[in-house]
């Protein structure tokens, strides 16, 4: 409360960034912006920037001569892939943690407000995305339901191409689980929840608890089981979330660089561009 306040026009903002860009050492930031919330008062114990973290795209700065674009294929949470990118390419960003800004985000009519449907598939549709494109930098979020975190790892490998494999922590499913699974699922694939809500609250709360992850980092995940105990997820609640169409597939990364899709079975395609249902 004693602290002092400017408030200063968003074109000065935007030059202060940008001096403060510059004058960095390398690996210099391409990209600048502010801290994403209104109240920066939890930051005066961190250092006055960061580097490895998250900027909204509601108020950034970009220098011209870095290549880095939006990656069209997402509509929604583009600003988390467009952050990923610029700390992979150019090895930082600038975050100003003392700057905060007011802005209508989500709201206000046009862009990412008309994208998002009441049930939240295409938030998760663009999530899959993002999971699949960097499974150790991008997460769900801990408590927010359709929202992500961008957590940088401290190895710097955070693209699926940086990453042995399918990119995906240690699994907590046996090996003899995941070995069952390989033959009738790809377990790469991200599983989503689908507008379709189970009957059952624990089932529901099932679907939502795996909603974003890998089908390998989903098997042995705990997750909610009758009268409220934990327990871990299955083959057979995947099979259940599946017959039920509570649950779809989104497209995963496989090595081979073939399309992915939830079962290998013949006749069994993917029927969309980032998504298919799991039957």
């Amino acid at each position: 409360r004693r602290a002092r306040r400017f408030v200063i026009s968003p074109v000065a903002a935007a030059r202060f960034i940008l001096a403060k860009m510059r004058s960095m050492p390398e690996p210099r930031p391409r990209m600048g912006g502010a801290y994403i919330i209104g109240d920066c008062s939890r930051t005066w114990k961190s250092e006055e920037v960061s580097t490895k973290h998250f900027i909204l795209a509601d108020f950034f700065v970009a220098e011209p001569s870095s290549p880095i674009r939006f990656d069209e294929k997402l509509t929604l949470k583009e600003d988390y892939d467009y952050v990923a990118q610029h700390i992979q390419t150019h090895g930082a960003v600038l975050r100003c943690n003392r700057m905060t800004f007011a802005a209508k985000h989500y709201s206000n009519a046009g862009g990412a407000v008309d994208n998002r449907d009441a049930a939240g598939i295409k938030e998760q549709a663009n999530m899959a995305i993002l999971f699949a494109k960097w499974p150790r930098a991008i997460f769900p979020h801990n408590t927010r339901k359709n929202e992500v975190m961008l957590r940088w790892p401290a190895d710097g490998k955070a693209s699926a191409e940086d990453v042995d494999g399918d990119g995906a922590e240690a699994p907590k499913a046996t090996k003899r689980k995941l070995d069952s699974a390989q033959g009738q699922f790809n377990l790469n694939a991200i599983l989503m929840a689908t507008s379709k809500s189970p009957s059952t609250p624990y089932v529901a709360k099932r679907v939502r608890k795996v909603g974003g992850l890998s089908i390998r980092r989903a098997l042995g995940a705990r997750v909610p089981g009758r009268a409220g105990k934990p327990m871990e997820y299955r083959m057979t609640d995947l099979k259940y979330d599946s017959a039920e169409a509570s649950c779809e597939c989104a497209e995963g990364r496989r090595p081979e660089g073939r399309r992915a899709h939830c079962g290998d079975r013949p006749g069994r395609g993917t029927g969309g561009d980032h998504a298919s249902r799991m039957s």
